[in-house]
């Protein structure tokens, strides 16, 4: 069993716990050496890596999302930066665990997860996160996602109380469709879901197939809805592109002793020096491990 370790998602879950605990609600009053996450994280993690059978852990880093930005200039344009960045405290702690870091440069872990996933698909793998998006991935049959937070593995109940879909491959069109507001994604056609969901739920995930039933005769949808569907297409073809996890994107494994060099005190954390992204090919070697 692999355990792959969303590594920012869980910081920042931690983060935000340990300020509930501490009253703190003001983050401004916040310095450099605030490190009251900490405990909250390790407490997190053992909990989730309790009762799990594992011969190798893998925690999965940001880099700057440079893909998508290069698709939607103002892709998280939103998000304020914390006073503080809280993955300095732990990165330093997370030194003396064996393990590995995952990282690709210019996506997201949420890419690199899906690529390190797709390359080991014989391997059993856990992923832990509270990221929805990542859901997609449970169209391999060798994952599960365990959510940090309600501590549970994720199952089709949640993916229905979530997006109201029953596959997993749905969730791309509807983030196509509705957008999403926590990444500055804009609504494609507002106030549509109860004409287009039953549509959704018939197609194969695929924008193309979505469109094809769309426009079908005896589809009967309102004009505003049809309107909406012909004057964004481009806006939902951009939004399904964003949603949509890259499962080739190269990816570097290192020991987890070196986190240290992938982190920084601001926002966004650099490329390290000498990381060269490497090619898809059977057989080569990362950080030990043949593909």
């Amino acid at each position: 069993m692999i355990v792959v370790v969303d590594f920012n998602n869980i910081v920042y879950s931690a983060f935000h716990k340990s300020l509930r605990q501490n009253g703190i609600k003001d983050m401004t009053q916040l310095n450099w050496f605030y490190a009251g996450h900490v405990d909250t994280f390790r407490i997190m993690l053992l909990k989730l890596l309790n009762g799990i059978t594992y011969n190798r852990i893998v925690f999965a880093l940001d880099s700057k999302p440079k893909h998508r930005q290069a698709l939607y200039a103002d892709y998280k344009a939103q998000r304020e930066p914390l006073p503080i960045n809280p993955k300095l405290a732990i990165a330093k702690e997370m030194e003396t665990w064996n393990g590995e870091t995952l990282y690709s440069n210019g996506y997201e872990a949420d890419d690199a997860m899906a690529a390190f996933v797709a390359r080991h698909e014989e391997e059993p793998i856990t992923v832990l996160t509270s990221d929805k998006d990542m859901w997609q991935i449970l169209d391999h049959d060798n994952v599960t996602i365990m959510n940090p937070v309600k501590v549970k593995c994720v199952d089709k109940a949640d993916l229905k109380d979530a997006f109201d879909v029953e596959e997993y491959s749905h969730i791309k069109l509807v983030k196509a469709l509705w957008g999403d507001s926590s990444d500055n994604i804009k609504n494609a056609v507002p106030r549509m879901q109860r004409y287009l969901l039953p549509i959704i739920r018939e197609s194969d995930g695929t924008l193309d197939d979505f469109f094809d039933r769309v426009f079908q005769p005896g589809v009967k949808l309102s004009g505003k809805c049809l309107e909406y569907l012909k004057n964004n297409q481009k806006l939902i073809e951009t939004n399904y592109q964003l949603a949509s996890l890259v499962y080739t994107c190269p990816y570097l494994l290192e020991p987890l002793a070196d986190i240290g060099k992938y982190m920084s005190s601001g926002r966004d954390q650099p490329a390290p020096e000498g990381v060269v992204p490497l090619q898809m090919v059977p057989g080569a070697s990362i950080g030990g491990y043949t593909i």
